[in-house]
């Protein structure tokens, strides 16, 4: 699993568009509050954290913070990023990038 924080809004809305569904009720909240952050990087008061959940060079979940606001969250349907249970010998690795 690799977790990516974004420093830069195009690269991180570039992996969004590459990766999110074609619905658009599901992704087009998280596309324009991007797109308002490459309009205008200083909109919400605060540096924004924005990072991408990787498993299997496929995105699994996306996340967008600008505090005060709440955390929003994108993920496909019947995504399963961590396992519950796991077996002794089974571990999930966990790589960080920055970008």
């Amino acid at each position: 699993m690799n977790i990516t924080e974004y420093h830069s809004p195009e690269k991180f809305l570039s992996v969004l568009k590459n990766s999110m569904s074609a619905s658009s009720d599901e992704n087009d909240f998280m596309l324009g509050l991007v797109n308002i952050l490459l309009q205008d990087p200083s909109h919400f008061g605060t540096p924004p954290f924005l990072a991408t959940v990787e498993e299997q060079n496929q995105m699994k979940l996306s996340a967008f913070l600008t505090p005060p606001w709440p955390l929003l969250l994108y993920t496909k349907k019947n995504t399963c990023l961590i396992p519950l249970h796991t077996s002794g010998a089974s571990k999930t690795t966990v790589k960080r990038t920055l970008k």
